[in-house]
């Protein structure tokens, strides 16, 4: 059953076609419980929505952007307001660390090199824009980035936000 059974969910269909054909080839523990556990519930009720690579925005409010590397659709979100900028940055970086150290990858990258590609590109962009960055792994921290220095990104400020 779905955590949320009145909700949509919003689901990668890169991802989904691409663990979908990896457990029917390889299978994994670690993959086929979260997909069996997390996914196919949210399919079995018809309450999934699929974004494909053409979506450039989702509910008129969310900027889509892909991010591959900690799998292969991996997506991004920018959620405009002004001259205010969130990024939702998912599983792009796991650890703060991999703000001052881009290069630094998890075992979970499914495509490492791409992953690294992927979150230098997602800092530069984030700097540029000067956007606090909102991810997944980081609990309550919210950040801002400053432009790069060399291969590295300094924060300019963190500042707190209630979960």
């Amino acid at each position: 059953m779905p955590t949320f059974p009145n909700a949509r969910y919003l689901l990668p269909k890169a991802d989904y076609d691409f663990f979908n054909q990896e457990l029917a080839e390889r299978p994994s523990a670690l993959i086929d419980n979260a997909f069996t556990e997390s996914v196919e519930p949210i399919i079995a009720a018809g309450l999934a929505d699929f974004i494909t690579e053409d979506m450039k925005e989702v509910a008129r409010v969310l900027g889509v952007e892909p991010a591959p590397g900690h799998s292969p659709g991996m997506l991004t979100y920018r959620l405009r307001s002004g001259r205010e900028e969130g990024l939702f940055t998912a599983d792009v970086m796991h650890s703060p660390l991999q703000i001052v150290k881009p290069d630094l990858n998890t075992s979970y990258c499914a495509l490492p090199d791409v992953a690294r590609a992927t979150r230098r590109e997602v800092l530069n962009r984030a700097a540029d824009r000067e956007s606090a960055d909102h991810a997944d792994a980081f609990r309550h921290a919210s950040l801002r980035l400053c432009p790069p220095r060399g291969r590295r990104f300094p924060l300019r400020a963190g500042k707190l936000v209630k979960a």
